[in-house]
């Protein structure tokens, strides 16, 4: 393939796929919406392009990632999990999108390999994963009872010394992390974040771009 680099969404045309993210783009963490994120929007909804948006983490602020994609016409959501079918927390939020969400299951990469035969493997389990920042929505914390993403990684992490017989704990917190001698921090303090999408256009050759939205 070669790259295009596009950086005007009003350039793609109905041949074209736009992917995007709903965390980051139409909702965010504090539930607050800078002007990059208004802009995004507004240009995402004048946009030919087929746009498709995934779901993960679409718990915080759910109302407003909902409406947002409303407002930008996201033709498609993605989740690795049929929301639209699962979740009665999607629905009542979503109740605008009248399609299934489409499933994108995880898959490892290939350096993941069967190296020992399943029934030569220890009893043992193994936990992976971040445990993501607290939600801080009444939708969301009124309807779960909590304010945590992740309750079993949770539970894991916490307590990843009383399980150790039976479960190698290899989570870790994305909040803190561990100064040399010193107290846990943000993790994403002094970062530059951004937001990515992928775009591709259907011809005889198709041409792969990327567009890059920061935030």
């Amino acid at each position: 393939f070669k790259f295009v680099i596009i950086t005007d969404l009003q350039k793609l045309t109905s041949n074209d796929v736009f992917i995007t993210f709903i965390y980051r783009n139409f909702a965010t963490i504090d539930g607050k919406m800078r002007k990059e994120n208004v802009r995004f929007i507004e240009s995402l909804r004048a946009c030919r392009a087929y746009k498709v948006a995934q779901l993960s983490h679409y718990g915080y602020h759910t109302a407003m990632g909902s409406n947002n994609a409303k407002e930008a016409k996201i033709d498609l959501l993605v989740s690795e999990s049929n929301l639209s079918k699962n979740s009665s927390y999607f629905r009542y939020h979503y109740g605008w999108y009248e399609k299934d969400v489409y499933v994108m299951p995880f898959v490892p990469k290939d350096r993941f390999q069967v190296k020992t035969d399943f029934s030569l493997r220890k009893r043992k389990a193994l936990a992976t994963g971040t445990l993501t920042y607290p939600i801080d929505d009444e939708n969301f914390t009124s309807f779960f009872g909590g304010r945590i993403l992740q309750p079993m990684r949770k539970e894991i992490y916490a307590n990843s010394e009383l399980v150790k017989e039976k479960c190698d704990s290899f989570i870790s917190d994305a909040s803190e992390h561990k100064r040399e001698g010193g107290a846990p921090v943000k993790k994403w303090r002094g970062y530059n974040r951004f937001s990515g999408g992928v775009l591709w256009e259907i011809k005889k050759r198709a041409r792969l771009a990327l567009y890059i939205l920061r935030i």
